[in-house]
Parts: C-alpha cells; sequence; structure tokens
C-alpha cells in the first residue's frame, strides 16, 4: 500500500504530510526493493541503472557512478544482469532503490543471496 501497489480497504495512508493519492508526486522520495530484484537481463549494471535514471526523471548523472562504487559494482559495471551471481543481483537492486538518495526506503529481504561481507555492508549502509 506504501508503494501505491494495493488501495487499503479502509482509512488512508499519508507519506510526507501528503495523502497517498492518484495524484501524490513524490514517489522520488521513496526507494524500494520487494522481494526479488528486478533487471533488464541483456542489459549491463550501468545500463540497468540508466533506465532506472531515466524512469525515475533524475537530474545528476553522477548518481549512477556513486552508486556502484558504494555497493562496490564497479568491477561489474559492463557485465550484463543475467550473468551476475546473486549476491552482485541483489545489490544491483540496492542500487536502484538508493540511487536516488529517497527520504524512504522499503526492503523486503534486502541481504538475501549476499555473502556475510556484503551483510555487514548493507547494515552500516547510510
Amino acid at each position: 500500500m506504501l508503494l501505491g501497489m494495493m488501495k487499503p480497504d479502509k482509512g488512508h495512508i499519508q507519506l510526507f504530510n501528503k495523502e497517498l493519492t492518484p495524484q501524490f508526486d513524490q514517489w522520488n522520495d521513496i526507494g524500494y526493493m520487494v522481494e526479488t530484484p528486478n533487471s533488464y537481463p541483456n542489459l549491463s549494471v550501468t545500463e540497468n541503472l540508466k533506465v532506472y535514471y531515466k524512469l525515475r526523471q533524475l537530474t545528476q548523472p553522477t548518481l549512477i557512478h556513486e552508486i556502484i562504487e558504494k555497493l562496490k559494482l564497479t568491477n561489474y559495471k559492463d557485465k550484463k544482469a543475467n550473468v551476475l551471481s546473486l549476491g552482485n543481483h541483489q545489490r544491483l537492486g540496492l542500487a536502484k532503490a538508493l540511487m536516488h538518495k529517497p527520504k524512504l526506503l522499503i526492503l523486503d529481504e534486502p541481504i538475501n543471496g549476499l555473502d556475510p561481507e556484503g551483510i555487514v555492508e548493507v547494515r552500516n549502509y547510510s
């Protein structure tokens, strides 16, 4: 419901002091990764993030490079998503959720498939 995927049966939802209605205009203040992260399998990590960047209508080109570095995807930036390990695919999903620096972050099992070092990194990410 917080992502607008379902309507509440009763009551209402307010985010950032605004009613969650079809006119809600603060979606770029929300980052999310629900269950398994999706990506375009035939696009590279960088290309996937560029698509996401355009869909979010972001205006800071450095965000893509910054999030690739922060989530340690530099060695995989030119690799197609379909060859990534489960852990790196998870990192790509996290990159999409975090790239635009949201005020609210909704994550469902964000450490699934990560190695112990990656789990610590995600828990310490700020």
